[in-house]
């Protein structure tokens, strides 16, 4: 029996064992990525949040002082002294806080890294501060707002500053709600590490357990799946009220089900059309521009392309390997540079050579037709001789001009890589003497 009883523990615990021993190696830069994030993220919303409060304050002076123009008799509306609480503050990701809670109880499966294991919960713990302070500013706002159109809105003069504020309020909303989906996306290495991390159903049983929503709900799993939701407002419960007020009757139950299912709809559309708002106060009373509610960094697009320029009727004579930066400027427009590198390849297949050939620099503009289709329009300098150093292209000479137009398709090749394939024409072609093609072929990709 002495035997007996350590064998069989060894017997239960090697299952375990072995699980925790096969996903010790979490990626060594996960805990490293993960406070730089949350430092990036922090930083990026403090500046948000210090520049709207810097500016709702400058709008509200310059409406005092021009309601004291119209009315020296009226009172403009005091500010309320500190900001409020909201009713439900939304935090930040509950998985990603949970998992770094749970790494400190098992910091074997971090291994060499575990000494950055406090510096990224502390960088993690600041930036859910900066996410609740944002959350009561924005609250601040909606409820100042909501003061200010009460008290001016009988002001005719007013009426454009009030619009501003909303406008001002919406984009704060709109940038809050872009931090927060940045959190929730995790990037390769976080990812990883999470895969391997929901393999320990220790750690499954300790994220339902701790979660906000569990807290929320009185909910668990493991050493607390014994609990219930009594005190919740169950669907059948609901359906029997429903039930109580509108009877049995059929045309009654279908009256009720076609409003439920409008309403529905409606709340649908609303969330497409304002993605960015959570709350119905937040409603702006004009149509947003959506590329205006965009960070200046997500409309940079990156991209590149190449065409061939051919010798004889197969063999490509030059090949220009171009990389560019577009700026989207609308939903369905976008603006550019880029530049060209020429590569000679030779005369013919038996005779390949790589050379260097010139340089080019682009212009560009592409404006959206329809589906994938796009017109595009661009103003180009090519050298089509080699240069000796970089002080031969501070001046034009040796650069000849191409004007071009024409169209392209734009098609997904992957979930942030698109192709294009581009067929232009250059209408200064005749201005020149052969040095390049009047049709121009491209086939490049976007990010």
């Amino acid at each position: 029996m002495k035997i007996m009883l350590p064998l069989l523990f060894l017997f239960c615990a090697t299952p375990c064992m072995a699980q925790d021993s096969a996903i010790t190696h979490l990626p060594g830069r996960y805990l490293t990525r993960t406070t730089h994030k949350a430092v990036a993220l922090k930083n990026g919303l403090e500046r948000k949040t210090d520049r709207l409060l810097s500016r709702w304050q400058k709008q509200e002076e310059k409406m005092q002082a021009k309601l004291h123009r119209v009315d020296p008799a009226a009172v403009f509306p005091a500010a309320q002294s500190g900001l409020p609480t909201p009713l439900q503050a939304t935090g930040i990701d509950d998985t990603q806080q949970q998992t770094l809670a749970y790494l400190q109880k098992h910091t074997a499966l971090l291994g060499k890294s575990a000494t950055q294991l406090p510096a990224a919960t502390k960088a993690y713990q600041s930036l859910a501060g900066k996410f609740k302070y944002a959350d009561q500013v924005k609250e601040y706002i909606r409820l100042r707002r909501h003061v200010l159109q009460q008290k001016l809105s009988s002001y005719p003069g007013m009426v454009k500053d009030l619009k501003t504020l909303n406008q001002t309020a919406y984009q704060y909303g709109s940038e809050l709600c872009s931090y927060k989906e940045m959190l929730k996306n995790p990037d390769k290495i976080e990812e990883k590490a999470l895969v391997l991390l929901k393999k320990i159903p220790a750690y499954n049983d300790f994220i339902s357990t701790h979660s906000q929503v569990a807290s929320l709900f009185n909910l668990g799993t493991g050493f607390n799946s014994n609990r219930t939701t009594e005190g919740l407002q169950t669907r059948a419960a609901v359906a029997q009220v429903v039930q109580q007020r509108l009877g049995t009757d059929a045309s009654g139950i279908e009256t009720a089900t076609a409003r439920r299912n409008a309403a529905t709809q409606q709340i649908e559309t609303l969330k497409k059309q304002f993605p960015q708002t959570d709350n119905a106060g937040d409603m702006p009373d004009y149509q947003p521009k959506e590329m205006k509610m965009q960070a200046f960094l997500k409309r940079l697009k990156p991209g590149g392309n190449i065409q061939f320029q051919r010798s004889g009727y197969y063999f490509p004579a030059n090949a220009e390997i171009a990389g560019q930066l577009a700026y989207q400027f609308h939903k369905k427009g976008s603006l550019g540079v880029g530049l060209g590198y020429k590569l000679g390849l030779g005369e013919n297949w038996d005779k390949i050579q790589f050379s260097h050939r010139g340089v080019g620099l682009r212009s560009f503009i592409d404006w959206k037709l329809k589906g994938t289709f796009f017109l595009n329009g661009g103003y180009e300098l090519n050298r089509f001789t080699p240069f000796r150093n970089v002080q031969e292209l501070r001046t034009k000479n040796g650069f000849i001009s191409s004007g071009l137009i024409g169209i392209s398709q734009k098609y997904p090749i992957g979930p942030k890589l698109k192709a294009n394939m581009m067929l232009l024409y250059d209408f200064l072609s005749d201005r020149r003497h052969g040095q390049s093609d009047k049709f121009k072929l491209r086939i490049g990709y976007t990010l």
